[in-house]
């Protein structure tokens, strides 16, 4: 299985040619049925090469760019190692392939930019987290989202408490260069790693501080919910010196340090899970109010939403989702829009366009089926102005 990171997202929507092919496919993990697989990618394949030359590519143009995908087929170890779903994209002098833990509808789309919104939901708004491991001897920062997590190293982060704060382990002293100290003589509180001074817990304080200056640095420009995970006791402390807006008020409040990333993961998901369909709920419930006010902040009509998209004016957008299209045109000029009844030549996907400048310019994107939408249109938006 891969990865899709936003950084993919972000090297895939560089790409303009007038024939970016965009390929997606279910495939099979186990049995038989995944022989099924190369069969399948074979025939999308001749399938891109007769759509390719219906509109006017040579045939030999055409071979040459699917070229590098048809040698895919001889790769019998890739083919033994696949997810639930294929993507590829191909473009001159790029081919890109991801095996994902998502199925896919089977579709070609060849247009002037590749068609990514089937991939949104991998990393959008609405599955995108950050966790914060609060062990004071080994800090560690991740990223994560409903179907990835990494850890984030950052020289930023401060990784110990003894080793920021100065600790002096053989005198059994604790000394800040800093902060400000308690007065000795303070009662002894059971907290975190055994028996502890209320002093003690101030130096905690403190490094936290330091640990939220780096965090609050490096998510200045996010919305994604912050998680902490360490010993309960850690995290009314942190709480104290955290300054980011999204940090939930659940965590996993246990010593994650002996959990391999898939565990961390696998524990912490639940929460993230229930965090986001009360979000989604309330910001669908606000659509709707702001809808029914007749603000202007709600917007159903794709010419604002295309464009509001562009300009980072979208806060929240809910899109059907990766089976439904809208083929068309924005004229950027004079910020008009061409809709057509079916796939035209340069048409794109508008929706797909919507989605991913509102997700790169830092909004949330729900992708949704239509009888989850907030509003009767195949796209809806609450705008930030």
């Amino acid at each position: 299985m891969d990865l899709f990171t936003e950084d993919d997202l972000r090297d895939l929507v560089s790409i303009h040619y007038p024939n970016c092919v965009s390929i997606y496919m279910p495939s099979f993990r186990t049995g038989s049925e995944t022989q099924q697989n190369p069969v399948r990618f074979k025939n999308l394949i001749a399938e891109t090469e007769k759509r390719l030359t219906s509109q006017g590519m040579r045939g030999v143009e055409a071979a040459a760019l699917l070229s590098p995908a048809r040698r895919i087929l001889k790769n019998g170890s890739f083919w033994q190692h696949q997810a639930e779903g294929l993507s590829a994209f191909i473009a001159p002098g790029i081919l890109k392939i991801f095996r994902l833990p998502t199925t896919f509808h089977q579709t070609v789309i060849i247009g002037p930019h590749f068609h990514l919104k089937p991939l949104l939901p991998l990393l959008t708004g609405n599955t995108r987290f950050y966790l914060l491991d609060l062990n004071i001897k080994n800090v560690r920062f991740f990223t994560g989202a409903r179907f990835m997590f990494s850890r984030i190293n950052s020289e930023k982060i401060p990784l110990s408490l003894e080793e920021t704060l100065q600790f002096d382990i053989q005198e059994g002293q604790q000394q800040f260069a800093s902060k400000p100290q308690m007065q000795a003589g303070n009662q002894t509180t059971v907290f975190g790693y055994g028996r502890q001074t209320d002093k003690e817990k101030v130096n905690i304080l403190n490094f936290f501080h330091r640990v939220n200056d780096a965090i609050s640095d490096l998510l200045k420009n996010s919305n994604a919910p912050l998680v902490l995970a360490g010993v309960e006791n850690l995290h009314p402390i942190y709480k104290k010196a955290n300054t980011y807006p999204y940090l939930i008020e659940d965590g996993l409040k246990i010593d994650v340090h002996h959990l391999t990333d898939e565990q961390i993961h696998a524990s912490v998901w639940p929460i993230l899970e229930n965090f986001f369909s009360r979000r989604k709920n309330k910001d669908t419930a606000f659509y709707k109010r702001l809808n029914g006010e007749h603000s202007h902040l709600a917007a159903n009509d794709l010419k604002t939403i295309v464009a509001g998209s562009i300009h980072g004016r979208i806060n929240t957008l809910f899109v059907t989702n990766g089976q439904s299209r809208l083929w068309g045109k924005f004229i950027e000029s004079n910020e008009e829009i061409e809709v057509h009844n079916g796939e035209m030549p340069g048409d794109e996907d508008l929706l797909d366009k919507a989605a991913i400048n509102t997700m790169l310019r830092g909004g949330i994107v729900y992708i949704v089926d239509p009888e989850d939408m907030p509003d009767k249109t195949p796209a809806a938006a609450i705008l930030r102005y």
